[in-house]
């Protein structure tokens, strides 16, 4: 059994989407990181890491490209 999975988070307003599959024997669910792709427009909303680690730049957002009612 595989479930999709689609999350939006704040801040960023960045949209997710994996499919996670489900061993119905163990009742396990295995989250391959690799597997979530960043299916919005997220353009230059990570400029402070993607120079340093590409692959977290997919889940970044760097604070000054916080919109302020985003902010705490």
């Amino acid at each position: 059994m595989e479930y999709q999975l689609r999350v939006r988070t704040t801040p960023g307003d960045a949209l997710f989407e994996a499919s996670i599959p489900l061993e119905l024997s163990t009742r396990k669910a295995t989250v391959d990181l690799n597997m979530i792709s960043h299916i919005n427009k997220y353009g230059d909303l990570p400029h402070c890491v993607i120079d340093n680690d590409y692959f977290l730049a997919k889940y970044c957002v760097c604070y000054d490209r916080i919109r302020p009612e985003e902010k705490m």
